[in-house]
């Protein structure tokens, strides 16, 4: 099978260091100060905010982000806030919840106390469950590739970081299907799947040793047979050429990532045999979708 001949580059170090063709997959051990704090009002959407974040351990000013309900004290945070901007660079999330007046009203107050700028600030009409995924996901990309290890610390942020690493490598891979590599790319879409798995099993804190990375790029391997699959799949994407292989390069790594963190998050390991059916399904499906005029 030739997705399988990368296996000969796979390596492992006392560390756990995992790598594919010389490519690291996943960072070593973390740890190190606490990436998140939030700053909570007394008020509805501070509660809201805590029931969403927890409290987590970071310190404002310090951590890499700081996220704060626009009912809390203005005057008691906008020292921590303006040395953090100094720092940090905008290190901070304001979150806004009300009618259009009402968040406009609390953005310039907070403008005026702090400087925060528009970009800065999520506003949102209510506080609900698609208000809840907003603010998660607005974390998620505010922290970057700090977000990893702040959800390892921070469990209610997994769903939301695992989101963004698959959306992540779901888009590196399309830009590399799309290179016209003639077949060149396989190594590369391989690497960037396995170091996708890789991610999100540290992020559930379920490491991939050599054992489970053989399995998962075996079950990869077998579900599609990514160079027949780019020439079938070229008929059913109706554009031509580099970017039907760009769509199926996107459309097989998501699968992959969707189902290896739905798998993760019910306790099992990302893939196994188990899991070609349900990598078939998504593929059909996210293919049809992007077949769709």
């Amino acid at each position: 099978m030739a997705v399988m001949s990368p296996l000969r580059r796979v390596m492992r170090t006392g560390t756990r260091m995992v790598t594919v063709a010389g490519l690291p997959l996943a960072p070593g051990a973390g740890g190190g100060e606490a990436e998140l704090a939030v700053i909570a009002g007394d008020g509805p959407v501070g509660a809201w905010l805590e029931r969403l974040l927890g409290k987590p351990a970071g310190t404002p000013g310090r951590a890499a982000l700081t996220v704060v309900s626009a009912d809390a004290d203005v005057a008691a945070v906008a020292s921590s806030l303006s040395d953090e901007r100094s720092r940090r660079g905008d290190a901070h999330l304001l979150v806004v919840v009300g009618d259009r007046a009402a968040r406009a009203a609390e953005q310039r107050r907070w403008f005026d106390a702090c400087g925060i700028r528009v970009s800065r600030v999520l506003h949102l009409n209510r506080c609900d469950d698609p208000a809840a995924r907003r603010v998660m996901d607005e974390v998620a990309a505010a922290l970057g590739d700090a977000g990893l290890e702040e959800a390892r610390r921070n469990p209610v942020l997994r769903a939301a970081v695992g989101r963004r690493v698959v959306t992540d490598a779901s888009r590196r891979a399309a830009m590399t299907g799309a290179l016209p590599l003639a077949g060149a790319d396989l190594p590369v879409l391989v690497y960037l799947q396995m170091r996708m798995l890789s991610r999100l099993a540290r992020l559930h804190d379920r490491p991939l040793g050599m054992a489970e990375l053989l399995e998962a790029l075996a079950v990869v391997g077998a579900g599609f047979g990514w160079r027949a699959l780019g020439r079938a799949s070229a008929r059913a994407v109706p554009v031509a050429g580099s970017v039907a292989a760009g769509a199926v390069a996107y459309a097989g790594t998501r699968a992959v990532g969707r189902v290896a963190l739905a798998r993760l998050s019910a306790g099992h390991d990302p893939l196994d045999s188990v899991a070609l059916e349900q990598l078939n399904q998504h593929f059909s499906r996210l293919v049809a979708r992007r077949a769709r005029p």
